[in-house]
């Protein structure tokens, strides 16, 4: 793309968000990415400009399959390539879980993503993809399913227990033995 003074302002704020952000064609081709989403990606970024986004983000099926990413039996069932079929059809703004496995040091591992692909103003057949990781906050639910609203965790299928119990019991530590700054000082005064 060529450099302009609204390009490199854009591409200042895209590289600000924490969140790998995309612009991709209509069949994945990554033509633009955001620092973060460098940060994600496992191809030298030399390589990235004109590549499908299961060969840059080392999808397994990609990685392992001579037809490639998008050609695969497999890739009717990515979730990247779903929300972008989803979002073409209705020319509109799809947002998804999705579970891709991608290859990090040689094994194949399972990330969690909250997939959203939106139309880039202005572009035809360009599409903003941006890919939230929320693998580590899908295993914390897993070993500390506590619910947002009553925060009770889950101890199986039928049973909740109160949070502080549960940490008692499966915690080597008094989850009551800290204060955060504001409740010590509402509590203990100028003593604590």
């Amino acid at each position: 793309m060529p450099t302009s003074p609204s390009h490199d302002l854009y591409k200042e704020i895209l590289n600000a968000l924490p969140t790998p952000v995309f612009l991709v064609d209509a069949d994945m081709f990554v033509l633009e990415y955001n620092q973060a989403a460098h940060d994600l990606l496992i191809a030298p970024a030399r390589s990235i400009p004109g590549q499908r986004g299961g060969h840059v983000l080392s999808c397994l099926n990609a990685a392992h399959r001579t037809e490639g990413c998008g050609r695969t039996p497999h890739c009717g069932k990515c979730g990247l390539r779903g929300a972008l079929n989803d979002a073409r059809a209705g020319a509109r703004r799809v947002q998804t879980r999705a579970t891709l496995r991608l290859v990090r040091d040689g094994q194949p591992q399972d990330r969690l993503f909250i997939i959203t692909i939106s139309p880039f103003s202005g572009t035809e057949g360009r599409w903003l993809l941006v890919m939230d990781d929320r693998t580590e906050q899908a295993e914390l639910e897993k070993v500390f399913p506590l619910c947002s609203s009553c925060r009770e965790v889950r101890t199986d299928d039928t049973h909740r227990q109160n949070a502080e119990a549960y940490l008692t019991r499966h915690w080597d530590g008094d989850p009551a033995a800290c204060l955060c700054p504001g409740c010590r000082q509402r509590l203990l005064g100028a003593e604590g």
